[in-house]
C-alpha cells in the first residue's frame, strides 16, 4: 500500500510538471503581440487617414453632395437617401495616433510624437470642419479614466488648439524629426523636412479658414512663410 502511494505521488508530480512545462510559450499568440512599436502604428495611421480622406472626396457622401461624381449603382447617395453617420472611424484613427505617440515617448523616439501631432491635427481639423463643435479636449481618455462620454469643445477652441499643435510639431520635427523609420513612413519615407512642410501647410490652410474671426491669423501666416 505504501509503495502504491509513492507511485501515485510520483505520477501526480510528473503530470502537473508536464502540464506547466512551456505553458507561456504554448499559450502566447505570435500574431497578437501585447507590445508593439510606434513605427507599426505610423504605417496604419498614415494609410488609413489617406484612404478615408480619398474615399470621402471621390466615392462617398461629400463627393456626391458636391456632384463631383455620379454613381451608376448603389445610388442612395445620389438620391440623398442617407441615414445617420457616426464619426467613430476618425476617432479610431486618432486613438491609433495617440498609441503611437505614447510608444514613441516611452521608447525615447520623439519623432513619432511630432509626426503624430501632424496626423492628429489633420484628422481632427477634418472632423471639426464637418461637424463644428466636437469632443476633443476630453476625448480619447476611455483607457485612462473610463470617460466614454467626453464633453464637446467649441470649434473656435478646437481650431486654436490645433494651430498650436501644428506649430509645436514643426519645432519638434526641426530638432528630432530624423528618427522616423523610412520603411514605415508610407508618405514621406521618414523625411522630416516634408513632414514640417505638411505641418505648416495644414496650419496655413486652417489660418485662412478662420482668418475673419482670428485676429492674429495673417501675422501667423507671415511667421510660417519666414520659417526656415
Amino acid at each position: 500500500m505504501k509503495r502504491a502511494n509513492i507511485l501515485y505521488s510520483l505520477l501526480t508530480a510528473i503530470t502537473f510538471t508536464s502540464c506547466t512545462k512551456g505553458f507561456e510559450d504554448i499559450n502566447t499568440n505570435p500574431n497578437s503581440p501585447s507590445v508593439t512599436r510606434p513605427e507599426y502604428h505610423l504605417t496604419e495611421a498614415v494609410t488609413q487617414t489617406a484612404y478615408a480622406y480619398a474615399e470621402n472626396g471621390f466615392t462617398r457622401r461629400p463627393a456626391a453632395l458636391g456632384r463631383y461624381i455620379t454613381l451608376i449603382r448603389n445610388n442612395d447617395y445620389e438620391l440623398f437617401r442617407w441615414t445617420s453617420v457616426d464619426w467613430s472611424d476618425i476617432y479610431q484613427r486618432a486613438m491609433v495616433i495617440k498609441t503611437m505617440q505614447q510608444e514613441g515617448a516611452a521608447t525615447g523616439q520623439p519623432a513619432y510624437v511630432a509626426a503624430g501631432n501632424v496626423l492628429l491635427a489633420f484628422n481632427i481639423a477634418y472632423l471639426t470642419d464637418l461637424y463644428g463643435d466636437i469632443p476633443y479636449s476630453k476625448a480619447l481618455q476611455s483607457v485612462e479614466n473610463g470617460n466614454i462620454k467626453p464633453t464637446y469643445d467649441r470649434q473656435e477652441d478646437v481650431y486654436k488648439s490645433l494651430l498650436s499643435l501644428l506649430k509645436e510639431a514643426n519645432t519638434q520635427l526641426m530638432t528630432a524629426g530624423n528618427g522616423l523609420n523610412a520603411s514605415a513612413d508610407a508618405m514621406f519615407s521618414g523625411d522630416a523636412l516634408k513632414w514640417r512642410k505638411l505641418a505648416n501647410s495644414l496650419r496655413l490652410r486652417m489660418l485662412l479658414r478662420c482668418s475673419k474671426n482670428y485676429t492674429t491669423a495673417f501675422t501667423e501666416m507671415q511667421e510660417i512663410l519666414n520659417n526656415k
